[in-house]
């Protein structure tokens, strides 16, 4: 027996003052799950949104696979 579905995935990057956050939503169609993560940029450390949303991204994964 096959079975196939789609999750509908959504991430969004908020940068404000050196701090990245990020919201992860995932939709299955029976359930919806978020997961949270937060990336701050050191004060001697040049400043690089890129980095600082992969990093959010990341630990926002992390936090829904918890």
């Amino acid at each position: 027996m096959s079975h196939a579905t789609e999750w509908k995935v959504r991430l969004y990057l908020f940068e404000q003052d050196r701090t990245t956050k990020a919201r992860l939503e995932v939709n299955t169609g029976t359930n919806k799950l978020t997961g949270h993560g937060t990336a701050r940029c050191a004060p001697q450390d040049d400043d690089v949104p890129e980095i600082g949303d992969e990093l959010a991204a990341a630990r926002a994964m992390e936090n829904l696979g918890e």
